[in-house]
């Protein structure tokens, strides 16, 4: 009995040891292996793709597909799960795995039939439409195909996974952001049909263009609804809301969507609740205080009015606040004060009014982002605290909040990334504290629209990371280069509408990343540096108004990212550089009143985004002639041609291909043309604008009307 007992106890330390020295695969004798069919299908659907670094975006994607070695068992293969008594495969997760291919119905993928989880997400499939054949994948309860580049309609066959608890097809937009999923009809109805046990419904940017169905209202497991960007329409079913289950809301971005919040009661679950740019409107009722579980409540950029209800401090677990650009008044209610976990609040661009102290958010010490800036109020920055204690902001914007000063917190804050004090009354000299606090972090200066007269020490060192500098509409004296030092990394340089003198100086080629250098009306001369246009990264350049003269450079080179160029109002001489042929980009080119002497520039009608042309008021000569292309301006909505010295008779072949001129669509509300810039740590959008004379009358378009055509040849 006793050398029984010492074999069984040698026994057991065998296989103790073992599991040791190969804990995975210790029992694998008695572990189920895969199937080789569904091996055989796994191994097929890997040749059909390349593995393309490119093909995903997220920091820690890995090429899954490089691991699997065929004579291993399949269910030890990266990113595939198999049920451990029937060895089927039943989890298929290849996301971010840097797949570059197409799938169709035909694909090996469908004979895993078994599958119960399939995430494709983070891919490039390279536009291949989703198959129909998901719907043969029964037991699927997961399907994630976003940010993968799927193309066309959606299948509504998917509403025939009546297992599904999460669906996601967010994201299938290309490297404009342009949307390529779309739910056309009815699909949107038809696709939720059938799957009643929904938890996550994520759509995000695919192109629904309906109404929101009154089913969803029925899903009663759902706890995430993201439908942001999916031009949804009509009203927003107020249903929704009361979903008993339901924590993320996300409509954001769907500009034609109306609704209003209804009453809330205290057995709400919402955390997350997101309606931002939509046209959502009315008042934001007393109720809102009883959704004591919400995380970030954003209703930015709609019509909501009234007052910020005293309830609102009863959500003292929000962690972000934004009614940014409504029609809200009133006074900001101190209650705001009770929320100590805020990191992120923007009350900008509203109608509230009364007087601010700051002090009221002095207890939120996580405080990292915030705006008052754009309403009817003043701002005390007076405090009776030690500043030194204040929340160190990440963002801090007072614009147009009545300021006379430059707020004396501002010394103790060392973490700030962008500051924005436009559109005051602050006056005098800027003193080096306000950029030396943030020195190591700070991206973004805006001083614009103030009475500012220099820096208290000139040249100023301006902070080495500093992104974009707008110092625009103040009263800056003297030269350019001697008062400040732009960093290497500045990207928006925005000096206009200034009392400066001098020249651009030739330090300025050294601003290699310069995105965009506006210094118009600042009464500037000389002529301009060569290497103007020699940076493949500029996008705007407006030089209007000042004092120019000789050449426009003629360095324009096949990198040429330029969008906007405005040298109107100057003194400018000889000719229109050929070289602007190069800026495959221009959308907007600007050389009214100058003295340009050239003939008509034809070799700007292949130019394929160009849609206004001001060359008026120059010594422009000669016949224009007929166009040199068969598709000569194509995008051209407002040209000026007048006053020149132009002779003979305007040619009938211009007038038939200036298409663009020719076309009216009456059937959207008004909108304006307008453009994007984005640098990587910035974006900046703005309309675009031009004066016109008519008759001796000059017209000012702060924004132009997308439908606006325009001739002037006289």
């Amino acid at each position: 009995m006793e050398s029984f007992l010492f074999s069984y106890f040698i026994f057991i330390q065998m296989l103790l040891s073992l599991s040791l020295v190969f804990p995975q695969h210790a029992f694998s004798f008695v572990q189920t292996r895969c199937h080789d069919h569904e091996k055989s299908a796994l191994w097929q659907f890997k040749q059909i793709f390349i593995i393309d670094m490119s093909a995903s975006h997220d920091p820690s994607s890995y090429p899954t597909l490089s691991s699997w070695n065929y004579n291993n068992d399949c269910c030890s293969w990266d990113g595939v799960d198999c049920n451990e008594d029937t060895g089927r495969v039943i989890g298929l997760d290849l996301s971010s795995s840097c797949l570059f291919g197409s799938i169709n119905s035909n694909s090996t993928l469908f004979h895993l039939v078994h599958l119960q989880s399939l995430n494709l997400a983070d891919n490039n499939f390279n536009y291949s439409t989703i198959p129909t054949r998901l719907a043969h994948l029964s037991h699927l309860t997961y399907l994630n195909l976003s940010r993968s580049r799927f193309f066309g309609q959606v299948p509504t066959e998917i509403s025939q996974l009546s297992k599904l608890s999460s669906l996601d097809l967010s994201y299938n937009i290309d490297s404009v952001d342009k949307r390529l999923l779309r739910l056309e009809g009815f699909s949107f109805k038809s696709l939720i049909h059938n799957l009643t046990s929904l938890e996550k419904l994520i759509l995000s940017t695919v192109d629904i263009a309906s109404t929101v169905p009154e089913r969803l209202a029925n899903l009663s497991s759902l706890t995430t609804m993201n439908l942001e960007s999916c031009s949804l329409l009509g009203e927003f079913p107020t249903k929704v809301f009361y979903l008993p289950l339901l924590q993320d809301l996300n409509v954001n971005f769907n500009y034609d969507l109306s609704g209003y919040l209804p009453e809330f009661d205290l057995r709400n679950s919402l955390k997350y609740l997101k309606v931002s740019s939509t046209s959502f409107s009315g008042m934001i009722s007393s109720s809102l205080g009883n959704l004591s579980q919400l995380i970030e409540l954003d209703l930015s950029y709609n019509n909501f009015s009234g007052h910020i209800p005293l309830s609102v401090g009863n959500l003292t677990k929000l962690t972000s606040l934004d009614l940014s650009s409504n029609n809200l008044q009133g006074p900001i209610p101190i209650s705001l004060s009770q929320l100590k976990n805020l990191e992120t609040l923007y009350l900008r661009e509203n109608k509230l009014s009364g007087i601010v102290k700051l002090d009221m958010f002095f207890t939120m010490k996580n405080l990292s982002k915030f705006s008052l800036s754009a309403n009817n109020f003043l701002v005390d920055t007076r405090t009776r605290w030690n500043t030194s204690s204040f929340p160190q902001f990440e963002f801090l914007g007072l614009l147009s909040c009545q300021l006379t000063e430059f707020p004396d917190f501002l010394r103790n804050q060392s973490k700030l990334s962008k500051l924005i004090l436009a559109s005051n009354s602050i006056q005098g000299l800027i003193p080096r504290w306000i950029y030396n606090t943030s020195s190591e972090t700070l991206d973004l200066l805006n001083l614009s629209d103030n009475f500012l007269t220099g820096y208290d020490q000139s040249p100023a060192i301006l902070p080495s990371k500093l992104e974009t500098l707008f110092l625009n509409s103040n009263k800056l004296k003297g030269p350019l280069d001697s008062l400040h030092i732009p960093p290497l990394s500045i990207n928006v340089y925005d000096v206009s509408d200034n009392k400066l003198t001098g020249e651009i100086s030739p330090s300025i080629c050294n601003l290699s990343s310069l995105h965009i250098l506006a210094l118009s009306s600042s009464n500037l001369g000389g002529k301009l540096p060569p290497c103007l246009g020699n940076f493949s990264s500029m996008s705007m350049l407006k030089l209007y108004g000042n004092n120019f003269c000789g050449s426009i450079p003629d360095t324009w080179t096949n990198n040429c990212r330029m969008r906007v160029m405005d040298l109107s109002e100057n003194q400018f001489q000889g000719h229109l550089p050929r070289s602007l042929a190069n800026c495959t980009l221009l959308e907007l080119l600007d050389i009214k009143k100058n003295q340009i002497e050239d003939s008509f520039p034809f070799w700007l009608e292949t130019l394929p985004e160009l849609f206004a042309l001001f060359m008026s008021s120059n010594r422009f000569h000669g016949a224009i002639g007929e166009p040199q292309s068969k598709v000569s301006f194509p995008k051209l909505q407002i040209i000026d041609l007048s006053h020149n010295n132009f002779s003979g008779h305007l040619p009938c072949g211009y007038f038939q291909q200036w298409n663009a001129m020719k076309v009216f669509d009456n059937t959207h509300k008004l909108t304006y043309l307008n453009g994007t810039f984005r640098g990587k740590n910035w974006t900046l959008s703005f309309f675009y604008s031009m004066k016109v004379t008519n008759k001796g009358i000059v017209q000012g378009y702060e924004r132009l009307p997308d439908f606006l055509k325009m001739m002037d040849v006289q």
